[in-house]
């Protein structure tokens, strides 16, 4: 990725290997998990890749820097219970591009396993096992950017032999399944019902690993969901695109391409940092975050509903040295 101009280009791309029989369609149904009441995973892999398709149509536009995706995996371990609402999306259809990618635990294997980008849609309908019904929620589609050079771990070469399979069966033409010489796959979906909390699943049939691989990504998107509402550590900038951009979108029948980048607020920390350097003799070889809490507060209108905020968080450390996400802090004695 060539940062976030390059996110219309992705969208665009992502879309056509979800059309009828492009790579992404045609490996819809291996991938398939209790969707089709009926069974038949060829219908339900028609209609996952429809889902898909249509979303990252409609979709916004997101890029996290990596700073952001720093704070992230610092503050996503320690979210309380947040239950999904409407008021909790910032958008209803997304796709976020992280600057670097977040690692995680595979669904299957519990191997790490690397998440470069999410596509969440808003408008799905999800079984109710209690009730026998469907109620509302979001399915959201994890990605991951391959680049050969960097090597594979076993489930992306996993995933990647399925893709690279279809191309070879002659369902699409040489180099249409790469994006200029990258490989994007999608990882699998997350399901999550309005009402529930992040750690609440489906199904008791799923395992204990995928059960946590579920959370997990619920947890990174409630977060990056709750810091993007406090201006108090993000910045919200919008990368507005040329004419010849939109008209592209237009022809294409995609959402307007506009880029809203999301970063790390830096002034907000300048007084904090200026206020906790190491004392005489000392460097701070790295930044890390320190004291950032989670908290239940009351928004919305009447204060009705509570949502978790991260309470004062700063950046201790000099300017430009890599952002720790463990709590070790190296100090050294005397001049680098």
């Amino acid at each position: 990725m060539e940062g976030p101009r390059s996110l219309p280009d992705l969208r665009e791309w992502l879309v056509n290997q979800w059309r009828p029989g492009r790579p992404f369609a045609a490996t819809a149904p291996a991938t398939i998990r209790m969707q089709d009441d009926k069974g038949d995973l060829a219908v339900a892999g028609e209609h996952l890749a429809d889902w898909n398709r249509g979303v990252l149509a409609d979709s916004a536009l997101w890029w996290v820097s990596e700073e952001m995706v720093d704070l992230i995996e610092t503050t996503s371990a320690d979210l309380p219970a947040v239950d999904l609402s409407r008021q909790l999306l910032p958008c209803e259809d997304c796709l976020v591009v992280f600057a670097r990618p977040i690692q995680g635990a595979d669904a299957e294997s519990g191997e790490p396993i690397l998440v470069d980008a999410f596509c969440w849609g808003a408008g799905a309908k999800l079984p109710d096992w209690e009730t026998g019904g469907h109620r509302p929620g979001i399915i959201a589609t994890a990605y991951r950017r391959v680049r050969f050079e960097d090597g594979l771990t076993p489930s992306e070469i996993a995933h990647a032999t399925v893709i690279d399979s279809v191309r070879q069966q002659g369902f699409v033409g040489p180099g249409t399944y790469t994006l200029k010489g990258e490989m994007w796959l999608p990882l699998g979906r997350t399901d999550w019902r309005f009402g529930d909390d992040w750690s609440v699943q489906l199904s008791d049939a799923i395992t204990a690993q995928a059960a946590a691989s579920l959370s997990e990504d619920r947890r990174w998107l409630a977060t990056l969901w709750l810091l993007a509402t406090q201006p108090n550590v993000v910045d919200l900038t919008d990368q507005v695109p040329t004419r010849p951009e939109r008209r592209r979108a237009q022809r294409a029948n995609l959402s307007d391409p506009l880029v809203r980048v999301v970063a790390l607020r830096r002034s907000v920390y300048e007084g904090a940092e200026a206020s906790r350097e190491p004392g005489p003799g000392r460097t701070y070889r790295v930044r890390w975050p320190v004291r950032a809490h989670w908290r239940n507060q009351a928004y919305g209108p009447g204060r009705a509903y509570r949502r978790p905020t991260l309470i004062a968080p700063y950046i201790k450390g000099p300017e430009g040295a890599p952002l720790k996400k463990g709590s070790t802090v190296h100090v050294l004695k005397g001049e680098l």
